[in-house]
């Protein structure tokens, strides 16, 4: 899937790293500009329906919409600001944000957030990183 393979070939990989900024310049921005968001935009333009496959919410739905909301909660600007490229995909993240039972989780204090500087800090302070 591919929202997967983004979250965890990109993503997942600046949140820890020593220099987060540079690991999103060098590899996280080039990898969502080179790959993964013209595909997601491509797939989003070619069904109608506002959801990536089929016309009600899929997994691949919810898959995407946790790594694109990785990007637009991100608490680096330049990560934070690279939808505005994108305008289907971040029309996804909100279409997908209004869906009966995703609005109320992503409001609510169950849902995890997208880790702060704040909280990446600790992290590695914690872990002697």
């Amino acid at each position: 899937m591919g929202a997967k393979d983004f979250f965890d070939g990109a993503l997942g990989s600046y949140l820890f790293a020593p220099n987060p900024e540079d690991i999103i310049e060098r590899k996280v921005l080039t990898i969502a500009n080179d790959k993964y968001l013209p595909a997601f935009e491509k797939t989003l333009t070619e069904n109608s329906s506002g959801f990536l496959v089929g016309s009600r919410l899929s997994i691949a739905d919810i898959v995407a919409f946790d790594s694109l909301t990785h990007i637009t909660d991100s608490p680096y600007p330049k990560l934070a600001s690279v939808l505005q490229g994108y305008p289907k995909c971040a029309a996804f993240v909100d279409f997908i944000a209004s869906q009966p039972g995703i609005s109320e989780y992503v409001t609510s204090s169950r849902r995890s957030p997208v880790p702060t500087k704040e909280y990446i800090i600790d992290v590695k302070a914690t872990l002697a990183w």
